[in-house]
């Protein structure tokens, strides 16, 4: 690995999980100590990169020692998903081709419908430093979450599921997570339903195709429970379009719950069959 660069928090490398840090090389400068901190402040693994993020690798180079790492780190911006650079149109398919995991970082606004498109990041996953929506898990325990479980054993993870007696996915708008915070206070506010596990989008793997995790969570789950407010009716969304129709073809127990009042009507022409 002579070619790669490396830091590490504390002490040496060696017998530390391995990150890989990748980007368009004009967000270098602006984006690695940033990133770099984020990352020793949850974990102590070892980050490489290359000091020329131009430079292109060859396929034994990426064999021996990208196929090494344990984790692909890509700050996103406007700039890695407009231009043609290392970061984009060769390291993200090499880590997807193999299985490596790869967790984007959202660095800008505004630049969602471009990440998202299939020759981007497409369903991937991804964390939003930029975001300061209040209801939702801080960036800082996300990432730390992320990171002990891409990086570490994943054995206190099945002690925790264990721990649970059921799953409730808990489908809502965005628009609503102040509401969906208040209701699942209510539930884990009983007795009798603390040790029930509450699946919804703040849980999603960064990096991980969202429509098969969600699919994955709702499986496993005993209940659906969605969230009804007119946020749910007013406008065509993706509970409506695919979690519901999910839902109902799985057999699941489907529970409503009104959170603000709602137009009935219209609740059950958009879900049929909801009870």
């Amino acid at each position: 690995m002579e070619y790669l660069q490396c830091r590490v928090k504390e002490g040496t490398a060696q017998g530390k999980p391995r990150v890989y840090f990748t980007c368009h090389p004009a967000d270098f400068e602006r984006t690695f100590d940033r990133i770099r901190r984020d990352i020793f402040q949850s974990c102590d693994c070892a980050i490489y990169y290359t000091e020329d993020m131009r430079r292109i690798f060859s396929k034994e180079e990426q064999e021996m020692d990208l196929n090494r790492m344990n984790l692909f780190v890509i700050p996103v911006t406007s700039r890695l998903l407009k231009e043609t650079n290392r970061a984009m149109d060769l390291d993200l398919p090499y880590a997807v081709a193999e299985k490596i995991p790869v967790l984007p970082i959202m660095l800008e606004t505004g630049i969602e419908w471009l990440y998202s498109r299939p020759d981007r990041f497409g369903n991937l996953q991804y964390l939003d430093r930029c975001s300061r929506d209040a209801t939702e898990i801080p960036y800082e325990r996300k990432l730390k979450n992320y990171l002990d479980a891409a990086l570490f054993s994943n054995e206190l993870a099945e002690k925790i599921r264990g721990a649970f007696d059921g799953y409730i996915f808990l489908s809502y708008r965005k628009k609503d997570r102040r509401l969906a915070n208040d209701l699942m206070r209510r539930i884990h506010s009983h007795t009798a339903f603390r040790d029930i596990a509450i699946w919804y989008d703040e849980l999603l793997t960064p990096g991980e195709d969202y429509n098969a995790e969600i699919l994955a969570a709702l499986q496993k789950s005993a209940i659906f429970a969605v969230l009804v407010t007119p946020n749910l009716v007013g406008e065509k969304n993706y509970v409506q379009s695919t979690e519901y129709p999910d839902a109902q073809a799985a057999g699941k127990t489907v529970l409503a719950v009104e959170m603000e009042a709602t137009d009935g009507q219209k609740l059950r022409e958009l879900f049929p069959g909801v009870p």
